[in-house]
């Protein structure tokens, strides 16, 4: 009987493993499913449980197990707990059997386990059999390494995620009944924005923008809200302006709305649009419209497009460093000068532009530094003048016309003396100069005329006259020696020294040695002689260093040489005593001595 139930058995297991059946829904093939062992001992033979997964989260030792419901055959260690090998009356843990219905602790206090049998009648023909399965047994959760109870929560700031803990319940197919599990449900409490946690709806200020922290479905976002502009690193509120002074700029800051792309909504932004405030001039600002003067000129800011310019407009001309208005004029002292304003119109390149213009015409005549109207009449030394203005034109005329010559007046044709000059005021016309009518040489007290000849000395002089050029020129020079003249190259000697009538390049006659000798007696002695004087010889010696001549004696009886000069003064070397007794008082030793050497 045993054997045909099992040969029915075996036929009806393997018809539904080629179908892919389930034992556990059939009572004649959960019966060859029942254990061989009556001792609790560890076998070979893993009892597997054969049972569809079903879809759900189950949390064992601490690891979240999501199972597919697909037809698989799995051992109760898919399910994270320890592999168990049923026997009988008992659960077979890492090699340990566990008895029915002990207990034994997990790796932390959330968690025990609990080794429980039940009897499963299959039903049909097959027979009822025993089955064993280890079951936790939960007091909560394990979150970040912490038990927390069920129903609790625990805050993770690194994560802004609250994660609370639930009761679940596990169906065991080798039991066929539910038992209590957990679960852990994480939900978003804040946002995470530079390193901590801002809660749901909280808000806060970063720079220019409001940041919000929102939910977006399971998870929580950072919202930026902009509350105004960033212009020049300063926020400014929507509906409001910065004015820059270096661009003379205004940033008006606008609300403006855009598409998200990617949630499809109006999102808020913002815009900066900028314009011209003013028009900048010399580093400073002017506004719109307003106007301010610079020299001879309006400034006035005005727009143009989508800029500002400076628009000048002339209100006079600068005439000498002063501004004169239009239809004005300025009298220049300096060169009898009249400079009028006017006003011009050029078309460059649209409207007519208003432009300036100087027109100068001579008011009077510049006599000496001093304007003269036009028509005055002024006395000018012997003259009588007068300025003549006509159009740009200035002349000066004379009424009545003479000669001024010393401080006195002279009329045309007048002569007047002059020492041996005879002066003329000479009449051109309206005009006069003072000439020369005569012009003689000076001679002391008299006059000579042109090319005239006289005795001056033993000099004739000659008076030439030639243009305006008056000279006295020697026509014939010579010498005075002891109150004779003498003729130019003309010579006399008188002890031993021969005298010469000579003429220097000064044109100027005097009398110069021409010839040293030396006085013996009534001898004269060349330079170079020698001759006996007693038991002496004497030798005439010429002596350019002491700038005259000497005689040197000396002999055979004498133990010293003697030397001596025929000069008054030796020690100063002065000219010899026959010079000074022959030359003439109008002549210096000076003279001779620079002829001698």
């Amino acid at each position: 009987m045993q054997t045909t139930q099992q040969t029915h058995s075996e036929r009806d297991t393997e018809r539904y493993k080629k179908k892919g059946g389930d034992l556990r829904q059939d009572p004649v093939a959960a019966s060859t499913v029942k254990h061989q062992n009556t001792r609790c001992k560890n076998t070979k033979d893993e009892y597997s449980t054969r049972r569809k997964r079903d879809t759900r989260h189950v949390n064992i030792k601490h690891k979240r197990l999501h199972i597919n419901r697909r037809d698989q055959w799995v051992t109760g260690a898919d399910f994270g707990r320890p592999s168990v090998t049923q026997v009988a009356n008992g659960c077979t843990v890492q090699g340990k059997c566990q008895p029915r219905g002990s207990k034994w602790p997990g790796d932390s206090s959330c968690i025990s386990f609990q080794c429980k049998g039940k009897k499963i009648n299959p039903g049909g023909y097959a027979v009822p059999y025993m089955s064993y399965e280890v079951i936790p047994d939960r007091k909560g959760c394990i979150i970040n390494g912490t038990c927390v109870a069920f129903g609790k929560c625990k805050d993770d700031e690194n994560t802004c995620m609250k994660h609370k803990c639930y009761k679940s319940y596990e169906f065991s197919p080798a039991l066929n009944f539910f038992h209590l599990g957990s679960v852990v449900i994480s939900k978003p409490f804040g946002c995470k924005y530079n390193g901590k946690c801002y809660n749901l709806s909280t808000e806060w200020q970063v720079g220019c923008e409001i940041r919000r922290c929102v939910r977006n479905k399971d998870s929580a976002e950072v919202k930026v809200i902009p509350r105004g502009c960033v212009i020049n690193d300063t926020c400014v509120g929507f509906g409001k302006f910065k004015d820059d002074e270096n661009t003379c700029m205004r940033h008006n800051c606008y609300k403006k709305y855009e598409m998200s792309p990617t949630l499809k909504v109006f999102q808020l932004v913002s815009e900066v649009v900028t314009k011209p405030y003013g028009c900048k001039y010399n580093g400073k600002c002017y506004n719109l419209s307003k106007e301010w003067q610079v020299g001879c000129e309006n400034k006035r800011c005005v727009r143009n497009k989508g800029s500002a310019e400076v628009k000048v407009i002339p209100r006079g001309c600068i005439i000498n460093a002063t501004c004169v208005g239009f239809g004005k004029f300025k009298e220049d002292e300096n060169t009898c000068t009249r400079h009028s304003c006017y006003k011009t119109y050029e078309k460059s390149p649209a409207p007519f532009k208003l432009g300036s213009e100087v027109l100068s015409k001579p008011y009077g005549c510049e006599v000496n530094g001093k304007c003269r109207e036009n028509g005055e009449e002024w006395k000018d030394g012997c003259n009588t003048r007068k300025c003549v203005v006509n159009g740009t034109n200035i002349s000066i005329t004379y009424s009545k016309v003479g000669c001024d010559y010393g401080n006195k007046c002279y009329k045309q044709n007048e002569t007047w003396e002059m020492g041996c000059i005879t002066m003329k005021c000479e009449g051109i016309g309206k005009k006069s100069r003072v000439d020369y009518a005569k012009l003689r040489c000076t001679d002391g007290e008299n006059c000579r005329e042109n090319n005239e000849e006289w005795d001056e000395g033993c000099n004739k002089k000659k008076c030439v006259i030639k243009g305006t050029t008056i000279n006295m020129t020697f026509s014939q020079l010579g010498c005075s020696y002891k109150g004779k003249c003498m003729n130019t190259g003309q010579t006399v000697t008188e002890n031993c020294v021969t005298l010469k009538c000579n003429v220097t390049s000064e044109m100027l006659a005097m009398m110069v040695i021409d010839k040293l000798e030396c006085k013996d007696g009534d001898i004269c002695r060349k330079p170079g002689a020698i001759w006996d004087s007693g038991c002496h010889k004497k030798q005439c010696v010429v002596n350019g260093s002491r700038g005259g001549i000497e005689i040197a004696e000396y002999g055979t009886n004498c133990s010293n040489m003697l030397l001596f000069t025929d000069s008054p003064n030796p020690s100063k070397d002065r000219f010899i005593s026959q010079l000074y007794i022959i030359l003439p008082s109008t002549y210096s030793s000076k003279d001779y001595r620079s002829t001698v050497t």
